[in-house]
């Protein structure tokens, strides 16, 4: 784990990368058994390895990052919202521009996020 810490450190330093955080989280998130790799992958920073808001790169933002733990979101959301929210960004949501597009993922990715959002708050 070191080693590759070290690594990753070092590329991004080559690689002019000044987010060694989070990169370094993004190391520790794929490690990690208790998310799936997609989420850790392009979710945990943001809205954290357990899914309450606090990511690395969350704590920074304006507004912050959606707590799938609320359990008043979780009712009043629908699969299909996060499905769009997730796949169109944000802005396309008329949410927080911040929250990126990920129009690449297939719908069995996204089916598999949703589940474990879903997870998250308890449903």
């Amino acid at each position: 784990m070191i080693w590759r810490t070290m690594v990753a450190v070092f590329a991004a330093h080559a690689l002019g990368c000044y987010h060694v955080a989070q990169l370094a989280h993004l190391i520790r998130a794929r490690s990690d058994a208790g998310a799936p790799t997609l989420y850790a992958e392009r979710c945990s920073s943001c809205h954290g390895d357990a899914g309450h808001g606090d990511g690395v790169v969350g704590r920074t933002l304006d507004p912050q990052p959606r707590d799938f733990s609320d359990r008043g979101w979780q009712q009043a959301t629908s699969d299909e919202q996060i499905r769009t929210v997730i796949r169109q960004g944000g802005r396309a949501a008329r949410l927080s521009a911040s929250m990126a597009a990920h129009p690449d993922l297939s719908d069995a990715e996204l089916d598999a996020l949703v589940a474990y959002i879903r997870s998250v708050g308890g449903g």
